[in-house]
């Protein structure tokens, strides 16, 4: 079981989706399997995940140096304390950062531009007319 408060810091972090893949594995062979640390080899993450070795290990290597996992050899463990995550500091500067949104001048001018366009419209009063018209 993992608790709430870990899961709700999980969605708030972005991560790519190869380490989403990779720290999902290691949750799976050490929580769900009731264990707080565990031996597993990139062999193991490469045939749960389908990632390559080379995928798997820089992943793991980004993770660790996030503060999510921790690493002594070959176990593994994943780090419930998500206050010592590095990665929620810089998801929450990113949200904090000023979005540039277009200005209203600009956007006028934008369909200004677009009425303007000529439409060719063609009106046909009858059938006959839209017969000749598309020659048959």
């Amino acid at each position: 079981m993992i608790a709430n408060e870990i899961l709700e810091s999980l969605m708030r972090i972005q991560l790519p989706a190869n380490q989403w893949q990779v720290l999902l594995c290691i949750i799976r062979k050490t929580y769900g399997f009731k264990k707080k640390v565990d031996r597993i080899a990139n062999f193991q993450i490469c045939q749960s995940t389908g990632l390559r070795k080379d995928v798997v290990s820089r992943s793991l290597h980004r993770l660790e140096a996030a503060g999510i996992i921790s690493r002594n050899g070959k176990s593994v463990g994943f780090q419930k304390d998500w206050q010592q995550w590095k990665l929620a500091k810089q998801s929450t500067e990113l949200a904090e950062q000023p979005t540039k949104v277009g200005s209203p001048l600009i956007t006028q001018k934008k369909k200004e531009t677009m009425q303007k366009k000529e439409r060719i419209v063609m009106a046909f009063n009858t059938s006959d007319e839209l017969t000749e018209a598309w020659g048959r």
